[in-house]
């Protein structure tokens, strides 16, 4: 699943999890506003599993996508 997927409510419950006040950073993510780095992908990935979403951090940012290290875990992982 891609951030722009997440409905209102949990984009809420990942804010929620990230100890955000609101949504905001995520909307601005998700409307293409700002972008993720690195660390916030990984934290925003996090979250959203909290939150029962897969949200991967590739999904989030360039550099994630880049990363072997990343791909190398993913493939691991699967």
């Amino acid at each position: 699943m891609k951030i722009t997927e997440l409905t209102t409510t949990q984009r809420q419950k990942v804010a929620d999890n990230l100890g955000l006040g609101s949504d905001a950073v995520l909307r601005h993510i998700q409307t293409g506003r700002r972008k993720a780095s690195a660390e916030m992908a990984v934290r925003i990935e996090k979250a959203a599993k909290k939150a029962g979403v897969d949200v991967p951090r590739e999904s989030l940012c360039e550099t994630c996508r880049k990363c072997d290290l990343a791909k190398a875990a993913r493939k691991l992982g699967q």
